[in-house]
């Protein structure tokens, strides 16, 4: 590589460091703002409906730049600035696991009602293509793909969050994931023992047949806590 190439690689790199610093601020000011938000909703859906929807805290992250450098090389794409902020759409991310199956179409049909952002795209991996219960929380946004091949069920969204500063106003992506209780533990356990593990063909099947289960045990703890509303009434 040639001295000026050589230069010109530094510079765009520096550039791209530079980039990280800003993209990371912005995305961290998102990622803030919608988790307020979400604590508003978890609080006020404990005060109408007299059940908490949250089974746990809501878990949060900014990607790192060996992240994002690693996501950008896998892409075959440079990194630039340009690249950075166009590409990487999972800079601020935001996991949140609710106790049961209904109340994830049901957050994510308020959240997409709510000011301040907009909901650019769902992935539905839990409510089946075939035969959709749920349609009725769903937009034109929205994608019901059903379980992935390896079982994987929940809802992953883009929210496209206001940023207001003293002078200006940016949209910055935050990505949203969404999952009931027996998909979190679902979700641990196969990326420990599976995606990290023993990458055993037994393991992979097993994880396949306890994900339809699940189904079922989802299905079930819904009308359990139905029926216990209802008497309590």
């Amino acid at each position: 590589m040639s001295e000026a190439n050589i230069l010109a690689s530094s510079a765009q790199y520096q550039a791209f460091k530079e980039e990280y610093e800003n993209f990371s601020f912005d995305a961290k000011s998102a990622m803030d703002a919608l988790l307020a938000r979400l604590k508003n909703l978890q609080f006020d859906s404990k005060r109408k409906n007299r059940r908490m929807m949250f089974a746990s805290e809501p878990e949060a992250r900014i990607k790192t730049r060996d992240s994002c450098e690693g996501k950008l090389a896998r892409n075959g794409l440079e990194l630039t600035a340009e690249n950075l902020r166009n590409e990487i759409r999972d800079m601020a991310g935001i996991r949140l696991v609710l106790l049961y199956e209904d109340d994830v179409f049901k957050l994510m049909h308020n959240i997409e009602k709510q000011s301040g952002w907009t909901v650019s795209r769902v992935k539905d991996y839990l409510d089946d293509p075939d035969n959709p219960i749920y349609s009725e929380y769903k937009s034109d946004v929205w994608q019901t793909l059903g379980p992935k091949e390896n079982g994987y069920c929940g809802v992953q969204a883009t929210i496209n969050v206001e940023v207001f500063y003293f002078d200006q106003k940016a949209i910055v992506p935050v990505d949203l994931q969404i999952r009931e209780i027996y998909g979190q533990a679902w979700s641990k356990n196969e990326w420990l023992l599976c995606y990290k593990g023993l990458k055993d063909p037994a393991a992979v099947e097993y994880f396949k047949q306890l994900a339809e289960e699940d189904r079922i045990r989802r299905r079930r703890l819904m009308e359990l806590r139905d029926a216990s509303l209802e008497s309590e009434r």
